[in-house]
C-alpha cells in the first residue's frame, strides 16, 4: 500500500504558536501513521519534515519511506536516510491507471505531467494556470497519512480526464473527499476552512489575499535565487498568519528582494487586504 504525507513539520514550534496547527497535531499524526501504515507500506513524505533532529521520530514509525525535499529540508542525502528514508529526492514521478503524476513539495506552475500532487500550501488552495494540481493537506486530512490506493487513483484518474475533455478543474470538495475517503465531508472543517489558520473571518479573508499576493510575487521575481524566493514566501505566509503586520516590514522585505516601486505596487490590486494599511 503507498501513503502521501506532505509537510510533516515536527518540532516546528512556530507554527502552532501562529494557530497555524492545533498544539496535539503531532501526537495525532504519530498515533494515525502507526494505525494506518504496515511495516511493509510505502510512503512518500512530501518534504519539510521538520525542524532539529527528527530522526528519532521517523526511525519510530513503520512504513518504508521516501522524501520529496520541501524547501526547508536542508542538508546531505546521508543525514535523512540516517533518519531512515530510503530515497531522497527533489521529485518523483509514478503512474497512476496510466497517468504520469508528479510528486512535488511545492506546486509546479508549469509541468508536461498529466497531474502534479503536491504539499507546501497546507490547504486545499490552487493556483490558476497551465496544468492540472492536486493539493494535500494534513490539515484536509485529520492529520492522518493520506492512502494512495484504489479510491485515490480512481480520483486523479476522474480529474486527469475531467480535465482533457472538459477543462474542468477539481473544486475544493473534491479534494476533500480524496482526502478522507468515505465520508461526505471532512470532520472537523467544511472544505473552505481548509484555508483558515484560525477561526476569525479576518484571519481567512487576510491569507487567502496573501496567497494571490504569493502567485504575482513569484511571477515578478522570475529568476532571482531559490533563498530570496523561499525567504519570500515566509514572509508571506508570516503575514497570513499575523495580521499586524507592518507596512514598513512589507516595504523592506520587498525592497530586499529587488523589487522596484512600480512592481510593488503590482503585486497589490484594490481588493488585497493581505498589504497592511497604516
Amino acid at each position: 500500500m503507498l501513503f502521501i504525507v506532505p509537510d510533516t513539520h515536527f518540532r516546528h514550534a512556530k507554527l502552532i504558536a501562529c494557530g497555524a496547527r492545533p498544539p496535539d497535531f503531532e501526537s495525532r499524526l504519530m498515533a494515525a501513521w502507526r494505525e494506518t501504515v504496515a511495516p511493509a507500506d510505502d510512503v512518500i513524505v512530501l518534504g519539510d519534515i521538520g525542524f532539529g533532529d527528527c530522526g528519532d521520530i521517523f526511525r519510530a514509525l513503520p512504513g518504508r519511506k521516501i522524501l520529496i525535499r520541501g524547501n526547508h529540508d536542508h542538508g546531505s542525502d546521508a543525514k535523512f536516510r540516517a533518519m531512515s528514508f530510503s530515497l531522497v529526492c527533489d521529485s518523483l514521478t509514478v503512474r497512476m491507471r496510466g497517468r504520469r503524476v508528479l510528486l512535488t513539495h511545492c506546486p509546479m506552475y508549469e509541468h508536461g505531467y498529466d497531474i502534479n500532487v503536491h504539499g507546501h500550501l497546507h490547504s486545499l488552495f490552487t493556483y490558476p494556470g497551465p496544468g492540472l494540481r492536486l493539493p494535500l493537506a494534513l490539515e484536509a486530512s485529520d492529520f492522518a497519512p493520506i492512502a494512495a490506493g484504489e479510491h485515490f487513483e480512481k480520483m486523479v484518474e476522474s480529474f486527469c480526464r475531467r480535465f482533457e475533455e472538459q477543462d474542468i478543474r477539481p473544486a475544493a470538495a473534491d479534494f476533500a473527499a480524496l482526502h478522507r475517503p468515505g465520508r461526505k465531508k471532512p470532520s472537523r472543517m467544511t472544505p473552505e476552512g481548509f484555508l483558515r489558520f484560525a477561526e476569525d473571518e479576518a484571519t481567512f479573508e487576510t491569507r487567502r489575499a496573501c496567497q494571490r499576493r504569493e502567485e504575482k510575487l513569484m511571477a515578478l521575481l522570475g529568476r532571482r535565487p531559490r533563498r530570496l524566493l523561499d525567504e519570500a514566501r515566509t514572509f508571506l505566509h508570516g503575514a497570513a498568519a499575523n495580521s499586524a503586520t507592518d507596512e514598513e516590514a512589507w516595504d523592506r522585505q520587498t525592497q530586499r528582494l529587488g523589487l522596484g516601486n512600480a512592481e510593488r505596487r503590482g503585486c497589490a490590486d484594490s481588493n488585497d487586504s493581505a498589504r497592511p494599511k497604516r
